[in-house]
């Protein structure tokens, strides 16, 4: 009798854990979106070529995400820099074609 309450209150204590994180993971992701577009907006606003407005803007809410997520959604402390460099050449490398060209090669066809 005793094992099964102790399993039920495990059982309850991890989707505590589990809704939390997902919780928090939403707010990251909705805050990352929002925080793409102010900068989107604002870039053309501020008269950035689009692929520029956008891949800066791309840029900068994948940043966010990132360190969002690892500093709020999974409360990871420590920083690897080997894991933020990872992340940059992943982040490189998701670029639009058209904005890699555009930022690398400076082929604006």
């Amino acid at each position: 009798m005793c094992g099964n309450h102790i399993r039920i209150v495990l059982k309850n204590l991890f989707l505590m854990k589990y809704n939390m994180e997902i919780t928090r993971f939403s707010l990251v992701g909705a805050t990352t979106v929002i925080i793409d577009l102010i900068f989107y907006k604002s870039l053309l606003y501020a008269n950035f070529d689009l692929n520029w407005a956008k891949g800066l803007s791309f840029v900068i809410g994948s940043l966010f995400a990132y360190f969002g997520n690892k500093k709020i959604t999974f409360l990871i402390k420590s920083n690897n820099f080997n894991k933020i460099f990872f992340f940059c050449c992943v982040l490189v490398w998701s670029i639009d074609k058209r904005c890699y060209k555009y930022f690398i090669t400076k082929d604006n066809e």
